[in-house]
């Protein structure tokens, strides 16, 4: 694989797990009454962090697992993205009436932080054992996810209105889709 199919995947993915975050702070921008645009970039700050931290925490045990599983450790990659996509479409499929209270609280703050981020832990193992570079794969994940929560934030009622849960399923999906692509791609 050359190095352009190489960062396009992990792009890929980290827009992918990235969709979540920026669907939880559009919902945060109009559900919180007293929402200012430092909480959006306290959010997305935040959230980048934490999408960073997890893919490299699940790199380093891909890294640590990779000789054990080297023989399949593309149906791994399948499979872990795969449920992850699928879990992403079904969670997108459910209606939810969550009343927020006035403030982002900081508790609060790390609790949706390490919700939104439990897959890039998952997605960060797929790229250990696929021998990507830490530092450029959980690199972007942080970037994109920052990016694009910075512009679920600003952009809050009118994304999530009309896009949320429709971002949601093209997540799933993009996850289905690399993980698929990462088998057919071993395998040819």
């Amino acid at each position: 694989m050359n190095v352009d199919a190489a960062f396009l995947r992990v792009l890929l993915l980290a827009v992918a797990v990235a969709v979540d975050a920026t669907a939880v702070a559009s919902t945060a921008a109009f559900a919180y009454r007293d929402f200012k645009y430092t909480d959006v970039l306290r959010l997305s700050l935040t959230f980048g962090a934490f999408q960073g931290g997890m893919a490299f925490l699940g790199w380093m045990g891909g890294v640590a697992l990779e000789n054990r599983i080297a023989a399949w450790d593309h149906w791994v990659a399948f499979i872990v993205l795969g449920a992850l996509g699928v879990l992403m479409i079904r969670g997108s499929l459910v209606a939810t009436d969550v009343r927020a209270p006035q403030r982002l609280t900081t508790p609060v703050l790390l609790s949706l932080a390490v919700a939104t981020s439990i897959d890039a832990l998952a997605v960060g193992v797929t790229l250990g054992v696929l021998n990507t570079s830490a530092v450029i794969s959980c690199g972007l994940i942080a970037l994109v996810t920052f990016v694009l929560s910075l512009l679920g934030g600003w952009f809050g009622r009118r994304l999530g209105d009309r896009f949320g849960k429709r971002l949601e399923i093209i997540g799933g999906v993009l996850l289905i889709l690399i993980g698929a692509h990462i088998v057919f791609s071993h395998l040819r």
